[in-house]
């Protein structure tokens, strides 16, 4: 017998012909563990402590991710540079519905085959229900990052991404949408 280990409740980890073997307290091999286990090495067990600052980095992190996949649906399937070009052709929109004229409008006007006006009606509509969204999910998620921000625990930081999560989802039901 090779004890090899001794264990905090008192019993001892052994090697038997070749198989590792746990003797207990009440095991007939228990007082020969004992003899041989003198110098064996105490068992260590290690805590993790995961401090509260990790814990509510996680969080952000995981709000995050799910605010990204909710508004990925919206750009799904748009090159990044038209895009990025969203607020130059809302202000563009503005413009040509104020009576005035906007290369970005009229040059994607006369692509399509229709009046500036028309194209920047259509910009004017899907920019303010894209603001409309986005000012929700940012509004989501500050409150949560604030409710995170004062939670004290593990219960704490969860029950601000439940109330976060609660609200996402009550906002896109009432704009026909799904978080």
């Amino acid at each position: 017998m090779d004890v090899t280990l001794l264990r905090r409740d008192g019993t001892y980890v052994a090697t038997i012909n070749g198989n590792p073997y746990h003797v207990t307290k009440t095991d007939p091999l228990f007082d020969l563990a004992v003899k041989y286990g003198e110098s064996a090495p105490l068992e260590v067990i290690l805590v993790a402590v995961v401090t509260i600052e990790a814990i509510r980095e996680n969080a952000i992190r995981a709000m995050v991710d799910r605010i990204n996949e909710f508004t990925a649906q919206f750009t799904a399937g748009v090159p990044k540079d038209e895009v990025a070009s969203w607020p130059t052709k809302a202000a563009g929109a503005e413009v040509v519905l104020g009576g005035g004229t906007s290369a970005i409008i009229s040059a994607e006007a006369a692509t399509l085959g229709v009046d500036a006006m028309t194209v920047a009606t259509d910009i004017a509509t899907r920019s303010a229900q894209y603001e409309a969204i986005i000012g929700a999910v940012t509004g989501v998620r500050r409150s949560a990052e604030e409710g995170i921000a004062a939670a004290g625990d593990q219960a704490e930081v969860d029950a601000a991404l439940d109330a976060a999560m609660v609200t996402a989802v009550s906002i896109a039901t009432s704009m026909g949408m799904e978080f």
